[in-house]
């Protein structure tokens, strides 16, 4: 059976301040145009983006949470961004590299998250296209304040 959230060890969280579902502390998730089409395709909906730059989209929040985020589960689970799939994992630019990082939130023990992921490779993989436009400064506006720690950096070549 298909876990409720991003990773088992959140199955059993209902709504912090500080996940991929309520976003009083991090920024909403950034979308690509592939992510933002199996979205609709998936749902049969068009206003769950808004345009913030050339190819780059935020989801649009309600009341600071996830518009997908209903009766404590992620109702795109299957087809959810890749910034979601990541959380609290994230890849950021620093000194002109990539790096990624593990948010150090309350309530992650950074061990079982990194233990949990699975395909983290696929997924930076396919961030790499757009990982200039994934990694702006204004996708982090909320997020600079929150400590993190890096992980590895991300070779491009």
């Amino acid at each position: 059976m298909e876990s409720i959230g991003t990773y088992k060890i959140c199955t059993h969280c209902i709504y912090t301040e500080n996940c991929c579902c309520s976003f009083n502390k991090i920024n909403s998730p950034v979308l690509n145009e592939d992510e933002i089409q199996a979205i609709k395709n998936y749902i049969n909906k068009n206003n769950f983006y808004e345009k913030k730059d050339t190819n780059l989209y935020n989801l649009i929040t309600k009341n600071s949470k996830c518009i997908f985020y209903q009766n404590n589960k992620c109702t795109i689970y299957k087809k959810r961004p890749i910034d979601c799939r990541l959380f609290p994992l994230d890849i950021i630019r620093k000194d002109k590299k990539y790096y990624l990082i593990i948010y150090l939130l309350e309530c992650i023990d950074e061990t079982k998250i990194i233990e949990e992921i699975k395909d983290i490779d696929y997924l930076i993989a396919q961030v790499k296209p757009w990982i200039e436009i994934f990694t702006k400064d204004e996708n982090y506006t909320k997020m600079k304040n929150l400590k993190y720690k890096i992980i590895k950096e991300i070779v491009l070549k």
